[in-house]
């Protein structure tokens, strides 16, 4: 199960807006299993910043022993939540790809050793 905390700074949040976020940093589900997690999810607008990338959004969710961290800057809110999402499933697929690889890497190895090789 995955539980998404949404944190807002600088700004107040639409119901829209924070059902966007869950229904984008649901799909972390899948790169989870069976287990559970926890998904932190922060928004916050620069107010020191009056033009340009002023929204910034971040997330961070730790695994067991694996923590995963994002972070975007955009002119909007979604643009900026977009780019975030983008990064830490990016994330998420990296370290899923080197576990397996390093599985098959062990798997290879076991099997020249029966062979006799």
């Amino acid at each position: 199960m995955l539980n998404i905390s949404i944190k807002n700074t600088n700004m107040d949040l639409t119901l829209d807006q924070q059902n966007y976020v869950k229904s984008k940093m649901q799909n972390a589900q899948k790169y989870i299993g069976d287990g559970d997690a926890s998904l932190f999810y922060e928004v916050e607008m620069d107010t020191s910043a009056h033009s340009g990338d002023i929204y910034r959004a971040e997330a961070r969710m730790q695994i067991g022993h694996d923590s995963f961290y994002a972070e975007a800057k955009g002119s909007t809110i979604e643009s900026a939540m977009d780019q975030v999402k983008d990064k830490f499933f990016r994330e998420l697929r990296r370290s899923k790809t080197k576990k397996s690889n390093a599985f098959i890497k062990g798997a290879q190895r076991i099997k020249k050793m029966l062979r006799g090789e």
